[in-house]
């Protein structure tokens, strides 16, 4: 279709199972299958169906979608884990390495004051979703045991969900520290992407940040390239002194 040369087409089937496309002088057929023989979509009961403004559900899969691990080793780690519950849907994501969490409230339905759900959805498709659902007001979702369906007006979009439990990531986010930093975003950006010139060249690909006397700075050292050094502006800081080193 995308190599017709005209803006319109004619679609033409017949019972042999082909279908005939025209366009202009070109014409194709095609040999079909039997439609009988095509999966029939799942039932999916919707006694609890949420509606989620589209904006902001494809920032919570963009937000969370960059900690999704790509090692099928660990398969339930190649998923978005969220969680339904207080009203409120948690989403995150882990590698192990990193880790990403996004909550934002929900509208329940009448008489879903009480539900809570948990399930892990693969993140390849929650972001193919983002794409295909950019652009438009709000989406619906309703849940089984083992599947999903997201529906507009005009979409139907089933997902399986991930067996298997996911780890315990609560447990994970410290709620206790010995040292905070307000960074200007902008500023702490372009410190990193500055030093990823550099970073980029060693074998280990990391970034030392060192927080000494309330100051904070950057450090990559390649002995192939050279090495940065950059001190970063920040809006605030308190607690202890600090060396750690990121990718």
């Amino acid at each position: 279709v995308k190599k017709l040369p005209q803006n319109t087409f004619t679609l033409e089937t017949n019972e042999q199972l082909q279908a005939t496309i025209t366009a202009g002088n070109a014409s194709f057929t095609l040999n079909g299958l039997s439609a009988v023989d095509y999966p029939q979509l799942p039932e999916i009961e919707k006694n609890h169906v949420i509606t989620i403004p589209v904006p902001l559900f494809r920032q919570v899969i963009v937000q969370t979608a960059v900690a999704v691990s790509t090692a099928e080793s660990r398969p339930i780690l190649t998923g978005i884990h969220m969680v339904i519950k207080d009203n409120q849907l948690k989403a995150v994501a882990t590698d192990s390495h990193r880790l990403s969490q996004r909550i934002i409230p929900l509208q329940m339905p009448a008489g879903s004051d009480a539900l809570t759900f948990e399930m892990t959805l693969p993140g390849k498709t929650l972001l193919e979703l983002s794409r295909i659902i950019d652009g438009l007001e709000t989406i619906d979702f309703a849940i089984t045991d083992n599947q999903i369906l997201f529906q507009t007006e005009t979409l139907s979009f089933y997902s399986r969900l991930l067996e298997g439990m996911y780890p315990d990531t609560d447990r994970l986010i410290p709620t206790e520290f010995t040292s905070v930093i307000t960074f200007d975003k902008n500023n702490l950006r372009y410190a990193m992407e500055r030093a990823r010139l550099l970073s980029n060249a060693t074998q280990n690909g990391t970034v030392k940040l060192e927080i000494i006397n309330g100051v904070v700075s950057a450090h990559v050292n390649s002995p192939e390239v050279g090495r940065v050094n950059e001190e970063i502006d920040t809006e605030s800081i308190s607690g202890q002194d600090l060396t750690i080193s990121f990718n």
